[in-house]
């Protein structure tokens, strides 16, 4: 709410620029399950290097794959995941389940054809048939519902709106930057609305502020096609 003066005079007023700054959530938290020479069953334990995922599971086993996915992990970038040893692989999915309830947000992935279908999820929606757009639109999700939490409590009125528009268009343009999303132009690769527009009497009636947002995911080239033909002269 804007301070109310009763006297005339200089007044300074101080705020916390970040609390309307959209702070992007960590994406690069991977998790893996997989068979491994020894380490806790069953169990999920966080692992930040190569020489600590030995120190903790072993060396590489000749029937398994973990130890060279979580070292291909860090290969290219990686910083943190979460490894679960389980007995056999047929432990595999109820390691996954325990995963998703450890950390809020996990998605359990199986691959329909390992090698050939790898950046599939399993849903039968078209939408969600990509890992990276799921990944991506959590991502989003996420990032703008802790970085709104500001508004909670904030009058329903067009400065507050202003606020929320403002907000989310800096954080979705960064992400269209850095290449998330589709489209040569800003209009394109999104677009955030919050006016009257949005809400109707019922709405104000009871506390409800509702914003649309819709972005445009870039999605993967699984297939590349080369048209070749013959010239005669």
């Amino acid at each position: 709410m804007p301070t109310r003066y009763s006297t005339p005079g200089v007044y300074v007023e101080r705020f916390d620029a970040d609390a309307q700054r959209i702070k992007p959530r960590r994406t690069d938290v991977a998790g893996f399950v997989g068979v491994a020479d020894r380490g806790p069953l069953h169990t999920p334990v966080k692992i930040e290097s190569v020489r600590q995922f030995t120190t903790q599971f072993g060396d590489p086993l000749p029937f398994s794959f973990l130890a060279y996915a979580v070292s291909g992990f860090f290969a290219n970038g990686g910083r943190r995941c979460w490894v679960v040893r389980v007995a056999d692989p047929t432990s595999a999915r109820r390691a996954c389940m325990r995963l998703a309830i450890e950390g809020r947000g996990a998605i359990t992935l199986e691959a329909i054809s390992p090698g050939v279908w790898g950046a599939r999820t399993m849903s039968s929606d078209s939408m969600w048939k990509y890992i990276n757009v799921r990944r991506l639109f959590i991502f989003i999700e996420q990032s703008i519902d802790r970085g709104t939490q500001w508004a909670v409590f904030e009058p329903n009125s067009e400065p507050t709106w202003i606020a929320i528009r403002t907000s989310i268009t800096n954080f979705l343009r960064t992400v269209w930057r850095n290449g998330a999303l589709m489209g040569t132009t800003q209009e394109a690769a999104f677009f955030v609305k919050c006016d009257r527009t949005t809400m109707t009497q019922d709405d104000f009636d009871n506390g409800r502020l509702i914003c649309l947002i819709g972005v445009a995911p870039v999605k993967p080239a699984e297939l590349f096609i080369f048209r070749m033909w013959q010239t005669t002269i």
